[in-house]
């Protein structure tokens, strides 16, 4: 009779705790769940969105080096190209953007550049005026970063560097150099990833003689 009307009056205040704490557990161990799968779907949406980033990075800096202009010019006597590239950066001259109708050529350069842990592809532009010869951007010039989280970056240019010499693959590249190269080579890492990623990119190497002169 006392267990029928401990019953019927309800739940005593220790099996109360009790559920309220198997409650708290479970409800613990929902949210859990759901900030867990909240965080891996932002991590994944992220990741995505950073490889999309990176594939239009690929397919524009392949596109313009693809277009560069490969005249020559006389300086001082000398034939030079408008072309030099080093470990870390590649400068040249190619097309104009599409948004831009009052130049017909554009200098570019595109550097490795370290930022805090990490480093940055970074892409400095200018418009060339008509008649323009050689190469002059610097900092003060438009600037584009392109790929950020790069941990490292190695340029390297494939060609001849004269008529005697055969093709094979240079670290420097200087505009004293009558040819252009063949291809360049882009070898670097993102932060996180341990496989280093390569990239292989033919141009144009036909050399085109321009009337323009520079002097010291």
């Amino acid at each position: 009779m006392a267990s029928e009307s401990r019953r019927q009056s309800g739940f005593t205040l220790l099996e109360l705790l009790v559920a309220v704490m198997i409650l708290s557990l479970l409800m613990t161990a929902a949210f859990g769940s759901v900030y867990y799968a909240s965080k891996s779907w932002k991590t994944g949406i992220a990741t995505i969105e950073n490889q999309d980033l990176r594939r239009s990075a690929d397919r524009f800096v392949s596109g313009i080096l693809r277009q560069i202009s490969t005249h020559s010019y006389s300086e001082d006597g000398r034939r030079k190209i408008e072309f030099k590239g080093s470990g870390r950066s590649v400068g040249f001259v190619g097309p104009t953007p599409a948004n831009d109708e009052l130049y017909a050529q554009y200098e570019y350069q595109l550097e490795y550049r370290r930022s805090g842990t990490s480093g940055e592809l970074v892409m400095f532009y200018r418009p060339r005026l008509p008649g323009e010869t050689g190469l002059s951007l610097d900092d003060k010039d438009g600037k584009l970063m392109l790929l950020s989280d790069q941990k490292n970056l190695r340029l390297s240019y494939y060609g001849r560097k004269d008529d005697r010499s055969m093709s094979s693959w240079h670290s420097r590249w200087g505009e004293e150099i009558q040819e252009y190269p063949e291809m360049i080579r882009f070898e670097y890492q993102i932060e996180g990833e341990r496989t280093p990623r390569r990239s292989v990119i033919g141009i144009r190497s036909s050399t085109k003689r321009v009337d323009g002169t520079r002097s010291g």
